[in-house]
């Protein structure tokens, strides 16, 4: 099979890629045969594009009718509960939180705008099944300015009862304070949140509905994860070294360890975020997490060591990593229109790249921003299209 990339350098340069492989037939397309379609719920009018959120933010409070329609997709649900993909979006009405009939196609409104106030824009990263009462958990982000935070009363964390459709809400977040991502230890009843503005990383106690623990990092990444102890990875300060909340503990575990790019993979996606882009814990005693540099490292969470395992592309960003039905970890990246899926064989430590992600009609998926397998399907969220709304994608091998 031909090399698609030369390898290089060993150092942390932002420009080396690792050697890459192709299945047969699949580089002169650039894709190989994958079925790619999308999924629409709704798309605001035509004629409209910005460039980058901030220009969005402004076009849609410039035009107040464009907001309904307005939606980008952020945040999957890695549990399907009856047939049902739950996934959480940014929309500037409050509809955060649709759900997906995988049978019919069909998507449809959970009803936050019921309880949502005008500074909460969207579920950014963190959509969490509760399998012990059929629920879903979650915390709400803004794209408010500070000068509208200065009086706002802060995010939400919120569970939604599939059952009977209703939104409950468990607590409020610090005022002015949203939660940029979130991750859910639902044994423990512990809900790890990232502070936006503020770069914060904090506990929520469900059972208790209060915020246990929350403090200034000056680091924030853009997902989570936990290790097979409970404990919840992420960064502190500007040089993005390691730390962890260990539940057991109750306390903070900071490291004088950092991936070797950490600096370059940072203030990529905005500034001070990053350089986690993506993480999944891989079963196997290790967690893998993407940078914003489109790179893939192990971290061992026994002794905060991280390994650089590849850069598949030349590309950046990897927002979505996830486990397919082979173990193998695949990668969704690249960014405006230029994006794809790769996969990483861990037992031979070698990379494939499967296709751009480019749907029969011409489509092209702008940017990735979450990615999970279900059922012989993987499903990507979508976000930031310059002039339509963001899809779900489905994308079967």
């Amino acid at each position: 099979m031909p090399l698609l990339y030369l390898a290089a350098a060993s150092s942390p340069d932002k420009d080396r890629v690792t050697p890459l492989r192709t299945t047969p037939g699949g580089a002169k397309k650039g894709r190989l045969s994958m079925k790619i379609r999308y999924h629409c719920f709704k798309n605001f009018a035509e004629g409209y594009e910005a460039v980058g959120e901030r220009e969005m933010y402004k076009l849609l409070q410039e035009n107040p009718e464009l907001r309904k329609d307005r939606y980008e997709m952020t945040s999957l649900c890695r549990d399907v509960v009856d047939d049902t993909l739950y996934f959480g979006c940014t929309h500037y009405a409050g509809d955060f939180l649709l759900a997906l009939d995988l049978k019919t196609k069909k998507i449809r409104s959970c009803g936050y705008p019921e309880i949502y106030e005008e500074n909460e824009h969207k579920i950014h990263r963190g959509l969490w099944y509760d399998g012990s009462d059929r629920s879903l958990v979650f915390a709400t982000s803004t794209l408010s300015p500070i000068s509208k935070l200065a009086y706002a009363p802060g995010g939400k964390f919120t569970r939604y009862h599939i059952d009977g459709g209703e939104l409950e809400v468990l607590g409020q977040n610090r005022p002015g304070q949203y939660a940029q991502a979130s991750v859910y230890d639902a044994a423990r009843g512990l809900l790890y949140f990232f502070g936006y503005r503020a770069q914060s990383f904090g506990v929520f106690d469900v059972k208790e509905r209060r915020i246990v623990r929350d403090i200034f990092v000056d680091s924030i990444p853009h997902i989570a994860a936990l290790d097979d102890a409970g404990r919840c990875w992420s960064t502190y300060e500007h040089g993005h070294k390691w730390c962890c909340f260990d539940p057991e503990k109750m306390d903070y575990v900071f490291y004088e360890k950092a991936m070797e790019s950490a600096g370059a993979a940072a203030n990529v996606m905005y500034y001070g975020a990053g350089p986690i882009d993506s993480m999944i814990n891989g079963g196997d005693g290790f967690m893998y997490v993407g940078t914003a540099l489109g790179e893939l490292y192990r971290l061992d969470p026994e002794t905060a060591d991280s390994e650089y395992v590849g850069r598949p592309t030349t590309h950046n960003r990897m927002p979505g990593i996830c486990l397919g039905p082979d173990g193998l970890i695949y990668g969704a990246g690249g960014d405006r229109d230029v994006t794809h899926m790769v996969r990483y064989d861990r037992k031979k430590r070698s990379w494939e790249f499967l296709g751009h992600l480019e749907a029969e009609d011409g489509t092209k998926c702008y940017r990735p921003h979450d990615l999970m397998y279900h059922e012989g399907s993987f499903y990507l969220a979508e976000t930031d299209v310059p002039n339509r709304s963001g899809y779900i994608w489905e994308i079967i091998l």
